[in-house]
């Protein structure tokens, strides 16, 4: 906020919304603040007078749309005026970890690529429990970003079916979950 609040008044007059539904929640606790750096770091640039951090009561649902709504005749600690209309913001939760495509036709020796929708987490993925059929000779899986790579002696006019594994996980703590054959030609 542009001025000083009181968090405890203030959220008597926010809401958070997600198709047509109000979303339970109450204040962040001073141990959730301290033990999310993200949060501790941008409560720390505006000021704790100057920022509210909202609790859901349960998860958010994933792939979802939300919007936080500051009713009008909200009030700061600064003076008598309201807001004068309803101020908003909206954001999106992160969805659910899915292939989203991959490299058809590449070249003889090329690594067989296979994108996701959310960015990979290489160091909590079992990168080891990806099969390639048929076998891929001096196979190495290499997670970076929302690609996997599997280098290896490809050969052309070969079908590689890439068995992705339930244990690849994603940067948002989530993992596959179940096993998903992708079929790469060279």
């Amino acid at each position: 906020f542009n001025q000083d609040i009181n968090p405890e008044t203030l959220i008597k007059t926010i809401q958070i919304k997600a198709n047509g539904q109000s979303i339970p929640f109450t204040l962040a606790s001073v141990d959730r603040l301290a033990s999310n750096p993200s949060i501790r770091a941008q409560a720390g640039q505006l000021g704790k007078d100057r920022c509210v951090v909202l609790q859901p009561s349960k998860p958010l649902t994933p792939a979802t749309s939300y919007q936080v709504v500051l009713e009008k005749g909200s009030a700061s600690k600064e003076g008598p005026l309201l807001t004068e209309s309803p101020q908003s913001f909206g954001f999106s939760t992160y969805s659910p970890l899915a292939i989203s495509g991959h490299q058809d036709d590449a070249q003889p020796g090329s690594p067989l690529m296979i994108y996701f929708n959310n960015p990979l987490d290489a160091a909590k993925s079992k990168l080891s429990d990806i099969v390639v059929t048929p076998p891929l000779p001096k196979q190495k899986a290499v997670a970076r970003g929302q690609y996997l790579y599997i280098y290896g002696s490809t050969k052309a006019r070969t079908s590689y079916e890439v068995s992705v594994p339930p244990t690849l996980a994603d940067s948002y703590g989530q993992l596959f979950g179940r096993t998903e054959t992708v079929v790469c030609r060279i």
